[in-house]
């Protein structure tokens, strides 16, 4: 749970040497909320109504739960300083994005 991303991604951006990048991994999401119509998405969507999205909206500013599309996530990290993101690998449950300057 992380309350501010965009903050997060600010502070790597900053700190991170030229030819650096992030990893972020991330729940698998769907990019339509009928995409996660499974058992993993199901899951994810229990959590993040629970705990990551409650958690978010008490100390941030983003409540994006834990299956926030792509597009969002990237708008997150563009927000924070960072010019590529791109999903590099995933699993049945992960997304594996890399983040450049």
């Amino acid at each position: 749970m992380l309350a501010d991303p965009v903050g997060a991604c600010r502070h790597a951006s900053q700190v991170l040497k030229p030819n650096g990048c992030v990893m972020i991994a991330e729940p698998m999401a769907g990019k339509e909320s009928h995409d996660n119509f499974n058992v993993v998405g199901r899951s994810f969507s229990g959590a993040s109504v629970l705990c990551c999205t409650p958690n978010a909206m008490a100390y941030g500013k983003h409540a994006l739960g834990t299956i926030a599309p792509d597009h969002e996530l990237e708008a997150v990290v563009k927000a924070g300083g960072f010019k590529h993101f791109s999903r590099v690998t995933e699993t049945a449950v992960n997304r594996i994005f890399e983040v450049r300057l």
